[in-house]
């Protein structure tokens, strides 16, 4: 059986992916608190999400070789694992999102790491539409892009759920 293009970086994907659900999963148990502000429950939101997108990365990342591995040719190898991240990553967003409150609170309550989240997570959507629909040279190309799409989102909200604390504001 001949190589599935993309094999290694895929596998490499997945390992990182991997390091962000358990670093997200180390931070939430190290700072898991039953009273906690709106900042501290922000950014438990943060890293659950970063668990939720890691996850699906991971799925994405194994799963073109899994389906390789069974004999299916490139295209529809492509094909299949573009189908399943379109299924797992909008179910992902959504719950995101709900827990929040919708995009209208998240762009309100933190409107950098929006703009930011927005364009990969849609840029990745897109990526996996064009390789469902279309198919062809440069799927490998499309998917493994998509994946690191998802895997920049999830870097994004780790940084701000580690590293943006609470401000130190002048009492008015």
């Amino acid at each position: 059986m001949t190589p599935l293009p993309h094999e290694n970086l895929l596998t490499v994907m997945g390992e990182i992916a991997a390091a962000f659900v358990g670093f997200s999963l180390v931070v939430s148990v190290l700072r898991a608190r039953s009273n906690r502000s709106l900042e501290e429950t922000r950014r438990f939101y943060s890293m659950r999400d970063v668990a939720e997108i890691g996850l699906v990365s991971v799925f994405a990342s194994l799963l073109p070789l899994v389906i390789h591995a069974f004999g299916a040719s490139p295209d529809a190898t492509w094909r299949i694992g573009s189908a399943s991240f379109l299924a797992l990553g909008p179910l992902a967003a959504s719950a995101s999102l709900w827990r929040r409150g919708g995009w209208l609170v998240l762009l309100r309550s933190e409107p950098i790491q929006t703009v930011l989240l927005l364009p990969l997570q849609l840029g990745a959507l897109g990526l996996m539409l064009v390789n469902l629909l279309a198919g062809g040279p440069g799927s490998g190309a499309r998917y493994v892009a998509a994946v690191l799409l998802a895997l920049a989102a999830s870097g994004v909200l780790f940084v701000n759920a580690t590293f943006n604390g609470p401000r130190d504001r002048p009492d008015a």
